[in-house]
């Protein structure tokens, strides 16, 4: 059951938040910003009350299996498009491969058409499963950002 989140949703989606952070940013230097619970939980009760941004999970027998967080956003190499740009979209390990990604995606995608979007975006960490499933979709590239490696 796809259903929009609420305040009483925060404290298992911030579980879920951090274990995202953890399992798509392996580097503990990146990580940082993200490792304060409380801040976590704080960006996401104000996500959740804020019209400006959508987030809607999906459940399986009355437990959180997934979520999506969207907002609308300018971006900056074309101030002319309203942009919906998916800021989160993780499911839990057990539930993955059951089509839960792209129903959330698609609910997303649905609210920013709603609040005027006329494009939508993604942005992650480079890995080959993401690339192969935004390209699935019939997504393509728009920018690449290169970081110096670690030392």
């Amino acid at each position: 059951m796809i259903r929009k989140a609420n305040v009483f949703d925060a404290n298992e989606l911030t579980k879920m938040w951090d274990a995202m952070y953890k399992e798509v940013i392996p580097r503990a230097s990146m990580r940082e910003e993200y490792n304060n619970l409380t801040s976590l939980f704080i960006n996401m009760v104000a996500r959740i009350e804020s019209p400006e941004w959508a987030v809607v999970i999906y459940e399986v027998d009355g437990n959180i299996a997934g979520f999506v967080m969207s907002r609308i956003k300018y971006p900056q190499y074309n101030h002319c498009h309203v942009v919906g740009e998916c800021e989160v979209l993780y499911i839990y390990p057990e539930y993955r491969n059951n089509g839960i990604h792209k129903k959330l995606l698609d609910e997303s995608i649905e609210w920013g058409k709603a609040n005027n979007a006329t494009q939508f975006e993604f942005s992650g960490p480079y890995d080959e499963s993401r690339i192969k499933f935004w390209d699935k979709l019939g997504y393509e590239p728009v920018i690449v950002t290169y970081r110096q490696k670690e030392a």
